[in-house]
């Protein structure tokens, strides 16, 4: 499972500095408006909330519907 505070910095090799928790925290907050295709990335890379909004998003674009209604989990 991928998880990070909103405050987590990662250092790269080269010295640039990536605010992985703000990149984390932002993306999770804008999942409705996340495409199929990005949530699935999302889901393969370990993000937990990202593989139930991704599986709730297809079952219902699939049966006709819009993607769900956003609703606040951790």
């Amino acid at each position: 499972m991928l998880d990070a505070a909103p405050s987590h910095v990662e250092r790269l090799d080269d010295g640039t500095e990536v605010k992985l928790g703000v990149f984390l925290s932002n993306t999770k907050s804008r999942r409705p408006k996340l495409s199929a295709d990005k949530l699935q990335v999302l889901a393969d890379l370990g993000l937990e909330w990202a593989v139930a909004w991704h599986r709730a998003t297809v079952d219902l674009t699939m049966a006709g519907f819009g993607p769900p209604p956003f609703t606040a989990t951790r």
